[in-house]
């Protein structure tokens, strides 16, 4: 499997932009927060306690998906050392029994992995959301 994940680094100068335009953002929602209440005015002090910056946001996700790429190799060596002794070195019902395991073990192993892409993934989308709607 080829899956190669983002660099967290590369969204620090956009974590460091947006740290300028969160403020902002809190000024904008200020008269929207007042008028309707509720979720608004939750969303609002979000906004401006700055855990609504799309950078960091960005860099979260990423390293969700290193940790998916981590868990993808991780199965697929698993995979590789299962098989790397051949019939004449081990052979019998316990080698089945191993390989079976081992198999079982690089399927949760991938199942974590989709997890995190997924993770990550969500993760980009509603950056990418917030990044539009702050400016």
């Amino acid at each position: 499997m080829g899956y190669n994940a983002p660099d967290p680094e590369q969204f620090s100068k956009m974590e460091q932009a947006f740290s300028y335009m969160s403020p902002l953002a809190a000024a904008q929602i200020a008269l929207p927060a007042h008028l309707f209440s509720g979720p608004v005015t939750f969303i609002a002090r979000a906004i401006y306690l700055k855990q609504a910056n799309p950078g960091q946001i960005m860099q979260g996700a990423a390293h969700w998906l290193k940790c998916a790429e981590k868990y993808l190799a991780a199965a697929e060596a698993l995979r590789t050392e299962a098989k790397s002794l051949s019939e004449d070195e081990w052979s019998g019902d316990d080698r089945k029994a191993f390989e079976e395991k081992a198999e079982k073990a690089a399927q949760q192993l991938e199942t974590i992995a989709a997890f995190a892409m997924q993770v990550g993934i969500s993760l980009f989308a509603i950056a990418t959301m917030l990044s539009v709607m702050i400016p």
